[in-house]
């Protein structure tokens, strides 16, 4: 178990562009924090000595006094003996005998102590978790897969999340989020006539400018599959915002600032006009227009429809013509060179020739 429980990755990454992350094997404290209300309390899964405070910028790392431990689900330091928390902890069963304690990093799996000292593991049965309060496995199931990593694991959201709070979700404003005192996560999306959940207000409501910047489409708590380079990069081919980076084998989701693309020939957050995304990814993330190229590096013809932030509609304008999203509409070629200087979606697009129309057929002006 020692080598699951490292030091938490801390990463400040790709320059200025970057939004610094704060992770924890797959756990991303950062984007947790975009979800809840300010001031909430969060877990950590690499020492039970210290917690995070969602302040508005961000999480902020808070120690417990010495001889202490956090207890998430009361949201505060108590005695180490009582707090009830097992991450970082060289011996869980220190103290302890003829009872059962967590297997830090999995949803399931136990410890069986014995005179202070660990005497075998063991899983729980398939539709039963492990609680560390009774000591036993409780009806419930996992909501993550176990991760074969040396980087800890965040096996349930609920871990390190408080119960009985309410908070919102990173990849869909209508959606709310809730764990009960078991641990178990509940969801469910807001009624239409209130259709966004905002995180400060705790309840639903209409959007405005801010109630729905949480959603980067960085998930919540996930590992993202296996790769073979520690630090390789590679772009999103479904989010333009957000790139993926190699740590310990396993790659690990980041979100650029609020504006920012992932460019792929610089490998950098870039604003995002003039980045070059992965091809395919959703360009009216943040786009303030109703029409968006798509990444082509062909003609520049190909552009998306845009409804909520999602592209729900591909285009192309015809032959001699190329969509300039500044205008709305599709354009004589002849300003293609012009255009790719400053709009990376079309870099390396050639012109053909050709006569001018907008988004809807007519000529543009």
């Amino acid at each position: 178990m020692t080598g699951k429980l490292l030091l938490a990755t801390i990463l400040c990454l790709m320059g200025s562009g970057a939004l610094g992350q704060i992770l924890e094997g797959n756990y991303n404290v950062t984007a947790f924090c975009t979800a809840m209300k300010t001031g909430t309390q969060l877990g950590s899964i690499v020492s039970c000595d210290y917690y995070y405070v969602c302040g508005a910028s961000g999480p902020v790392k808070t120690s417990c006094q010495t001889n202490y431990a956090y207890n998430y689900t009361v949201q505060a330091c108590q005695p180490a003996g009582v707090a009830n928390c097992y991450y970082g902890v060289e011996n869980p069963c220190a103290g302890k005998t003829e009872t059962w304690v967590p297997l830090t990093g999995t949803c399931n799996g136990y410890t069986y102590c014995l005179n202070g000292q660990t005497n075998g593991t063991g899983t729980c049965k398939a539709g039963t978790k492990f609680d560390s309060v009774s000591g036993g496995c409780v009806y419930g199931s996992c909501t993550n897969v176990v991760v074969e990593s040396e980087e800890p694991n965040l096996a349930n959201i609920c871990e390190v999340v408080p119960p009985k709070i309410y908070f919102g979700d990173t990849q869909n404003c209508n959606k709310w989020n809730f764990c009960t005192p078991a641990g178990v996560l509940q969801s469910a999306t807001c009624p239409t006539d209130t259709p966004y959940f905002n995180t400060e207000k705790v309840m639903c409501g209409y959007n405005t400018p801010s109630v729905c910047n949480r959603v980067t489409d960085v998930p919540l708590g996930t590992a993202t599959g296996a790769c073979t380079t520690n630090g390789e990069v590679k772009g999103d081919s479904a989010v333009c915002g957000q790139y993926y980076v190699c740590t310990n084998k396993q790659w690990q989701v980041t979100a650029c600032a609020y504006g920012y693309y992932f460019d792929v020939p610089t490998k950098a957050c870039v604003s995002r006009q003039l980045a070059t995304p992965t091809a395919g990814c959703n360009r009216c993330q943040y786009a303030s227009t109703m029409f968006v190229n798509d990444v082509d590096s062909s003609t520049c013809q190909e552009y998306a429809y845009c409804n909520s932030g999602k592209a729900v509609q591909t285009e192309g304008c015809n032959a001699g013509l190329f969509f300039n999203e500044d205008r709305q509409g599709c354009v004589s070629d002849t300003d293609l060179p012009t255009y790719v200087l400053n709009h990376g979606a079309c870099l390396g697009a050639t012109a053909s020739g050709g006569t001018t129309s907008d988004s809807t057929g007519s000529t543009a002006s």
